[in-house]
């Protein structure tokens, strides 16, 4: 029982009231002596020194009144609760249905067993069946964008059913700018084997390395660090040369680093790395790293806003892009190399990460890290530990109605009673 106005709990006291009066009442009247008793000594009598009631049931009627009129000032409602266990769905991507459940095979077996219904995490939001689904996924299906899909499900899922999301932990399956989620979502993540190319390319060789400096000094030194490591370990030839002025790098360049705000002129260098121009904005998320079968998490502090035209190289923990590839072997980066803007240059990852580029092996896929599992989990999810628990709706019902009700007779009663022993007093 809920009251909305306990308050008026209080007033209940009222019944003192009704109860000093009766006592009142109960005192004996005056003896007055008149006549030739006047003069008589009073015979001595027993007095009882108890205080006897009487109309006890008509004290108590009275009592019982005012009690109820507080009740209904106080309005009071009946919570009545309805348990809704069997109305959820569980949400796992097609393709990787296999690897979910063997991960959270008792979880998903008994929310399944409790009601609930298994459902494709991808647009449409398609049943799914255990059995016959998993032996026939696809792995090379596309991947879906979970972002876009979680706040799918915000619209079309009615808001009391359960929501049990089962993903991967890869980058790739979460693009773009993480929700602001409404309803809460219990989420669950499992590993997946991952793609990274690992491979280091043997075969020494000679590469020519420009760095147009043009007031990114500190920039040009950690690079130039990073070109020597790499030369230290591999023995290949490296050979890297700072310019101030445009004019002075000779053609013919393997790569060159265009560490300038300048616009990028034509060259004729088989490859450039350049900075994407504009104003720095503050950010706090990460790159992605990885040296040898090791994933590091590389800090990321301010970027500079830019849109997606090629291919994608390196993306942040919001799966903005921080480094893209064009055709005509232009890399484009959106942060710089020094440790105002990121914590690459600090990173035992970068000469490794470095060396994927310059020496021609496959570069770094961020879309195969696994991604740690506190950045996926909206802060609205409900996090589960062992057990799940249906969950249960409340609805108030009030009671004003039956107290008034109720208030009603005992008044009528009430005053019958009243009547018929005042009747009968004037006829006695």
């Amino acid at each position: 029982m809920q009251f909305m106005n306990p308050i008026w709990l209080w007033s209940a006291l009222g019944i003192i009231i009704p109860i000093a009066i009766h006592l009142w009442n109960q005192q004996p009247g005056k003896v007055l002596e008149v006549g030739s008793i006047r003069f008589m000594d009073p015979s001595p009598s027993k007095r009882s020194s108890r205080l006897q009631l009487t109309e006890i049931w008509l004290l108590l009627l009275r009592c019982l009144i005012i009690l109820l009129i507080a009740l209904f000032l106080a309005q009071p409602s009946w919570n009545s609760k309805t348990s809704q266990s069997n109305q959820g769905w569980v949400m796992i991507p097609r393709s990787s249905m296999k690897m979910a459940y063997q991960t959270h095979q008792q979880s998903i077996d008994s929310l399944l067993q409790q009601g609930m219904e298994l459902h494709a995490l991808e647009t449409g939001f398609p049943e799914l069946n255990l059995k016959s689904d998993s032996s026939s996924a696809n792995p090379s299906a596309p991947i879906p964008n979970l972002w876009a899909l979680a706040t799918q499900l915000e619209k079309q899922v009615p808001a009391h059913y359960q929501l049990h999301l089962y993903t991967p932990e890869l980058l790739q399956y979460y693009r773009g700018v993480k929700p602001d989620l409404h309803r809460p979502m219990v989420w669950k993540t499992y590993a997946m084997p991952t793609q990274v190319d690992t491979a280091i390319n043997q075969r020494k060789q000679s590469i020519r390395i420009a760095i147009l400096v043009d007031g990114y000094a500190a920039d040009a030194d950690y690079l130039m660090a990073a070109c020597k490591a790499i030369q230290t370990v591999r023995g290949d030839t490296i050979l890297v040369t700072k310019f101030n002025n445009s004019t002075q790098i000779p053609g013919g360049q393997d790569w060159l680093f265009w560490l300038s705000d300048k616009p990028l002129p034509k060259n004729n260098a088989k490859h450039v790395w350049s900075y994407q121009l504009g104003n720095a904005q503050i950010v706090q998320t990460q790159i992605y790293a990885s040296t040898g079968s090791h994933q590091e998490k590389i800090p990321l502090y301010k970027t500079i806003p830019m849109q997606l035209k090629g291919e994608l190289i390196w993306e942040d923990g919001f799966g903005l892009p921080v480094l893209q590839k064009w055709g005509n072997g232009q890399y484009l980066m959106n942060t710089r190399f020094h440790p105002d803007w990121n914590g690459l240059v600090w990173s035992p990852a970068f000469p490794t990460m470095m060396q994927e580029f310059l020496l021609g092996s496959k570069p770094f896929d961020p879309s195969q890290v696994a991604m740690d599992p506190v950045q996926i989990i909206p802060e609205q999810s409900i996090p589960i530990k062992g057990q799940i628990n249906p969950t249960v709706s409340t609805s108030q019902q009030p009671m004003s109605h039956w107290i008034w009700s109720l208030l009603l007779v005992l008044l009528f009663i009430e005053r019958v009673i009243v009547f018929y022993q005042t009747k009968n007093k004037t006829h006695a």
